[in-house]
């Protein structure tokens, strides 16, 4: 039978693991940029003769679909991967795009390919932070309030049955902030300058920038010990509810932006006068006299 201890070693195994390969997949793309600056610098300064590709290939390019070499008889040596391309086409990237992607605060040239600036933050590490807080939100909403819920109601008596919204961690809540600023906020602090769990100081209208340091700071801070504790039902009537439906999309675009826009004017206050000013229309209800 699974136990309280059980949920939480998954969590924890699942949460340590998608953060540490999170990280390192800046790792990566670095050390790909780093061998490709490498041989072409090789080049630039004349100790090879022939550049190296500028479009980096999601397949080799001296291997068929098959795994054959290319241009190679039976008796040819074995080539290793090449993964760089010297035209573009499906799957190909232009290094110049993952060098400014990992390279921050820079002009930065790249021969054949023009000169680009990039701000104070690597692109590819803010890709892969908002990617982690996506999937770390839905793991734990989805997944894991649903099992602790199903857990502490076992043998919970009628009035002591909680809802999988009553087990609220703030740890999980601020990283909830910070998925919202990223999906819904195009990376722009608005949910994430209300953290309570961490003190970051993220400023409402600015950058979304999450540090390795502090991806680092959650690993040290996963909350076992308030995991444990059991939630209680909440006492309150829900006054709120999501509507599950759709849009016009065009719609969808005008609504979101003149609210974003809109010092003081609330998406919750917004979506009550859109129902209520079309319930009115309809006769359904009447308007209030305040």
């Amino acid at each position: 039978m699974e136990t309280v201890d059980d949920i939480i070693a998954d969590l924890d195994r699942s949460f340590m693991l998608s953060l540490i390969m999170s990280m390192s997949a800046h790792n990566a793309i670095a050390n790909r940029v780093e061998e490709w600056e490498k041989q072409h610098g090789e080049f630039i300064q004349g100790r090879s003769r022939r550049d190296v590709g500028h479009y980096f290939s999601m397949r080799a390019t001296n291997y068929d679909a098959q795994g054959r070499m290319i241009g190679g008889g039976w008796d040819a040596f074995p080539e290793p991967p090449n993964f760089y391309a010297d035209k573009s086409g499906p799957g190909r990237i232009h290094m110049q795009h993952l060098v400014s992607a990992i390279h921050s605060g820079a002009n930065i040239m790249v021969m054949g390919g023009g000169s680009t600036n990039t701000d104070y933050y690597p692109e590819a590490q803010g890709i892969e932070y908002a990617q982690w807080f996506t999937y770390m939100h839905s793991l734990w909403d989805e997944q894991f309030r649903p099992r602790l819920a199903a857990f502490y109601n076992r043998d919970a008596a009628e009035a002591e049955v909680v809802s999988k919204n009553d087990v609220r961690i703030e740890f999980f809540n601020d990283i909830r902030k910070i998925r919202n600023d990223f999906v819904h906020h195009q990376g722009i602090v608005k949910n994430a300058a209300k953290l309570k769990f961490f003190d970051w100081g993220f400023k409402e209208g600015e950058r979304l920038a999450v540090t390795m340091d502090q991806m680092i700071e959650m690993m040290d801070s996963f909350p076992r010990k308030q995991l444990t504790v059991r939630p209680a039902p909440s006492t309150s009537k829900p006054v709120r509810k999501n509507m599950t439906t759709s849009f016009d999309i065009e719609l969808v675009h005008a609504y979101s932006k003149y609210v974003n826009d809109s010092p003081g004017v609330r998406f919750e206050k917004a979506n009550d006068e859109m129902i209520t000013d079309w319930l009115i229309k309809k006769g359904v209800i009447e308007r209030s006299i305040d």
